[in-house]
């Protein structure tokens, strides 16, 4: 039973599964210089120091349901960034090694490799702390929690959802003339959209569509901007935050994805433009 509990993903709610599941990434179809996005199959992220534990507890390594959740690309135990491997954007990427060569471990379809590689992050403490922080809400909100403590305040759990899929939408909006993404331009040091992503096309949801650092890229964005100055510390954009942020977005948006982001942005409640110092 303790062992059942481990794996599961405790007070999840069916209903969240999915909106919020880690879908296949938008691929970059190399004759044709676009982007692609596939309609099959789960990417799950594994924590490189969570799988050598199970080693080091003498048990088989095992995927965490909430390494599945699309909201999660921080370790809420180790605090460092969860991994994909080569084969990240095929269907079948990971497997359970059950020869002696494998001896218990996950490994890659691809290239074989194991996954219990721990390799240190170069990203500063207190900003994957903060990144965290945020996922950490996000998911008590998607298990059914009501209200969420942001350290300096209060927020309705709806809210603090709302806000995410409104920002992403914003985020993930085409630059006129370009082919990059409000993102490329409003992304944070820390977290930075990764080299040659190129994204002509949409997804419904990029915090289940998108590929794992860019989703990164995204929650870090929005963690700079919903938590409190003392809990995101160096996390920031670089067009920074509250009022500044919001300038430089709408400066970026044609006139018609400004309007319909105001029009989305009209359904926040009070707390929440104050906590974002939304204008």
């Amino acid at each position: 039973m303790e062992q059942l509990q481990a794996c599961t993903l405790a007070t999840a709610y069916p209903h969240w599964l999915p909106r919020w599941i880690s879908r296949p990434a938008p691929l970059w179809h190399v004759n044709e210089y676009r982007t692609v996005v596939v309609t099959a199959g789960l990417r799950p992220s594994v924590c490189l120091f969570c799988l050598t534990e199970d080693l080091e507890n003498d048990r088989s390594q095992y995927l965490r349901l909430s390494w599945l959740s699309s909201i999660t690309t921080i370790c809420p135990i180790h605090f460092i960034p969860l991994a994909t491997c080569c084969s990240a954007y095929s269907p079948n990427s990971l497997a359970h090694g059950n020869d002696w060569s494998q001896n218990g471990r996950m490994h890659c379809t691809a290239c074989r490799s194991s996954f219990d590689r721990c390799h240190g992050s170069s990203t500063e403490s207190q900003s994957l702390f903060a990144v965290a922080r945020l996922e950490c809400l996000l998911r008590a909100t998607l298990a059914g929690n009501r209200i969420v403590n942001l350290g300096d305040r209060l927020l309705a759990s709806q809210s603090l959802l709302l806000f995410v899929k409104n920002a992403t939408w914003a985020l993930m909006q085409p630059v006129a003339g370009t082919q990059h993404r409000v993102l490329h331009t409003l992304q944070t040091t820390e977290f930075r959209v990764p080299m040659g992503f190129n994204t002509p096309v949409n997804a419904d949801n990029w915090l289940s569509g998108g590929p794992l650092a860019v989703r990164r890229s995204i929650l870090a964005v929005l963690a700079s901007l919903i938590l409190p100055t003392q809990a995101s510390g160096t996390l920031i954009s670089h067009c920074g935050r509250g009022r500044t942020f919001w300038k430089a977005m709408k400066s970026l948006h044609c006139s018609e994805d400004r309007q319909a982001f105001k029009d989305r942005a009209g359904r926040w409640s009070p707390d929440l433009i104050d906590a974002v110092e939304f204008s």
